[in-house]
């Protein structure tokens, strides 16, 4: 049977077409009344008050029950093997000293100075739960609290988006219409609004599927609206964690793709949580030092590991994903020293032309300008090619036979001039005939068309 596919995009594209202005062709083919903002939800906001630090951060640290939890993590491991759902790492070389290149990966533990303890071990439960102990008891309730989240679903799916990325965020919509909603029942969809436009707002009000919630900032700490940091995105699936048996979250570019969904709820039940892998990067490189001793370990431990993506994280409402997984990873966004720790804005750029530990602290779109094949140069000129919607870059992504790592960069563009769409056309290598897909989808006048298609070469017939 086939899983349901996660496909991400740009990470891995996997041949869906993009659809620009999805919300927009429902308005235009559904009868939605028109509904009115809502403002209770920002009146109720206003009344509740903003957490400060004195609130979530300890200044001692304090215990919690480690041995608990030791015997879930034992429990889910001998689950999983006893299911043959358990994996073992692929072993790799001893490191030499001798590699070059940044992701060449190779076993470094024996240059590490203390041993890494056993997964399973009371020392090592007790690492994962630093970023626990720093906070004030409580914190984590009062955190969740301020996102009021009432009503309770079997199926929980969260997104959240500012203007600039509303129209990628359409194609995750559509997809979630034709491969999820129609055979799911109790389920709700939240949108987060982090900075959409009126009009923006007002197409999700009349797509009518989803909860629009403005995303409260005016009462967590400044620093959760540093939004490069992403302290933001685990206190907000938190937020819904406790209300659903199974929680979804997609970044604006996260895509469902057909497959068995009963084989994949089954899975999630039984691991706790599934994310969708990057098996490239280099994780040790990509993490900054301050983040290893912080939890009381070393960068050469993990010199093995590769990165997952955040792009699609599903979680099932467990004790093991409560209390290992969703925990710390909230208590890491709340400890204002550890996700986004001083100094961390400093090591978003990532040069992928050295081999180095702690080199970054993962900034997702300058590092796919370093994934890039182009010469930089060219990351030059790029820019000057502005002025087509964000969400056309993504059907001459997938359409093209370019190295897909080239056209990362071209996401970030945005609004090129429609005259220059035939130079983009003759780049890609497409083939001929889906010239036509991208013309109906732009807003130059129709009779403009016949130049480019006299242009393409392409056979009459099939017009």
């Amino acid at each position: 049977m086939k899983l349901h596919r996660i496909v991400i995009v740009p990470g891995a594209l996997l041949g869906l077409v993009y659809v620009v202005g999805y919300l927009e062709l429902l308005r235009r083919h559904t009868n939605v009344q028109e509904c009115e903002h809502r403002d209770t939800e920002h009146t109720a906001v206003m009344q509740r008050k903003k957490l400060n630090d004195e609130q979530l951060v300890s200044s001692t640290n304090y215990e919690t029950e480690v041995n608990q939890l030791v015997d879930i993590f034992r429990e889910k491991v001998a689950t999983l093997k006893k299911k043959h759902i358990w994996s073992e790492l692929h072993p790799f070389p001893r490191c030499t000293g001798k590699e070059k290149k940044a992701l060449d990966m190779c076993n470094d533990t024996a240059a590490c100075k203390n041993p890494l303890p056993a997964a399973d071990s009371l020392e090592n439960i007790r690492n994962i739960l630093t970023p626990v102990t720093k906070l004030q008891e409580g914190a984590l309730g009062r955190i969740k609290d301020v996102f009021n989240i009432q009503e309770r679903r079997k199926y929980a799916f969260v997104t959240a988006a500012s203007a600039d990325h509303f129209d990628e965020s359409q194609e995750m919509i559509m997809t979630l219409d034709k491969y999820i909603f129609p055979h799911l029942s109790n389920y709700s969809f939240y949108y987060y609004d982090m900075g959409l436009n009126r009009s923006q707002v007002k197409l999700l009000q009349q797509y009518g599927r989803a909860e629009i919630k403005r995303y409260p900032f005016d009462l967590l700490p400044d620093r959760f609206s540093y939004l490069k940091c992403y302290t933001w995105k685990p206190v907000v699936i938190q937020a819904h964690f406790d209300h659903a048996e199974y929680t979804f979250w997609l970044d604006a570019s996260g895509r469902f793709d057909k497959g068995n969904l009963r084989e994949m709820f089954d899975l999630l039940k039984e691991t706790g949580v599934l994310l969708s892998p990057w098996p490239k990067y280099p994780f040790a490189q990509h993490c900054s030092k301050h983040m290893f001793s912080y939890f009381n370990t070393e960068a050469c431990h993990f010199s093995v590991y590769h990165e997952s993506e955040a792009n699609v994280i599903m979680l099932h409402n467990q004790p093991f994903t409560r209390r290992l997984i969703m925990d710390p990873w909230v208590s890491r966004a709340v400890d204002p020293n550890c996700l986004c720790h001083p100094g961390a804005t400093d090591l978003f750029s990532c040069n992928f032309s050295i081999r180095k530990y702690g080199k970054c602290h993962r900034s997702p779109w300058l590092e796919l300008l370093q994934m890039s094949d182009m010469a930089k140069a060219t990351w030059l000129v790029l820019p000057q090619m502005t002025d087509m919607p964000k969400a056309t870059w993504l059907v001459l992504l997938q359409m093209s036979d370019m190295p897909k790592a080239t056209w990362l960069v071209l996401l970030q563009m945005s609004d090129m001039p429609k005259a220059t769409w035939l130079v983009l056309l003759q780049m890609t290598d497409m083939p001929k005939a889906t010239w036509l897909v991208l013309l109906q989808m732009s807003d130059m006048p129709k009779a403009t068309w016949l130049v480019l298609l006299q242009m393409s070469g392409m056979p009459k017939a099939p017009l």
